[in-house]
């Protein structure tokens, strides 16, 4: 994904101190999108406007995964001081050149954030998941789902400590039940393989704008 921010007079107004509605002439300041919106946009995806702009338009753990791509696109040695710090900051970088740039104590400091930021991320997403669940599929059958994440912890484990799933590098979590992962305990009692008719859409897209929702941050 790209951020664009809008051209005004032929310049981005990320290049401006700032902008005001009358500048705008009704269009979105920014956008998040994989193409160009338009010509009257122009791509900013840099690591420090994603800092700076990005919270306005997406949650932390996606502005971290865009950055953790721009970091392997320009390669940690070609990025500047002030990029270095921000993607150490965030933890989109490993230990070893976290600490070239900080101190153990920063980086403690750094976590606490770091920590904080994901459960706040992670708990929009989860909230949007459920409305989901809750919207789209018969009552009685979103609430089986409901009581299933409740009985297993796999919300509050998800939401506070970002288990996620076997594929993601983690024990059995929230994505193992969502997706009935085969070879997993869910495999036959996950979400996907159950008989559920949603009210709108199918049950496999479902599943994928769930997975969309959770892992990406996309909704």
């Amino acid at each position: 994904m790209k951020l664009w921010a809008l051209k005004v007079n032929g310049t981005a107004i990320t290049n401006n101190a700032g902008w005001n509605e009358s500048e705008l002439q009704g269009n979105e300041p920014l956008i998040v999108a994989g193409i160009q919106p338009s010509v009257d946009y122009e791509d900013v995806s840099t690591i420090e406007n994603w800092k700076t702009y990005g919270p306005l338009l997406k949650d932390y753990k996606f502005i971290r995964r865009e950055i953790q791509v721009l970091v392997v696109m320009i390669g940690w040695e070609s990025l500047t001081l002030e990029e270095k710090r921000i993607a150490s900051s965030m933890f989109a970088v490993a230990q070893a050149e976290r600490n070239e740039v900080d101190t153990t104590q920063e980086q403690v400091a750094h976590g606490v954030d770091f920590h904080e930021c994901s459960i706040e991320s992670r708990e929009a997403r989860l909230n949007r998941g459920v409305s989901e669940i809750l919207n789209r599929l018969e009552w009685a059958d979103a609430q089986d789902v409901v009581s299933s994440l409740g009985t297993q912890s796999l919300d509050t484990s998800y939401l506070h400590f970002g288990r996620e799933g076997t594929l993601e590098g983690d024990p059995e979590g929230l994505f193992d039940y969502i997706e009935a992962r085969v070879g997993t305990s869910f495999e036959t009692t996950g979400l996907a393989a159950q008989a559920y008719v949603p009210t709108s859409g199918t049950l496999a897209s479902l599943i994928v704008d769930l997975m969309s929702i959770l892992k990406d941050g996309i909704y």
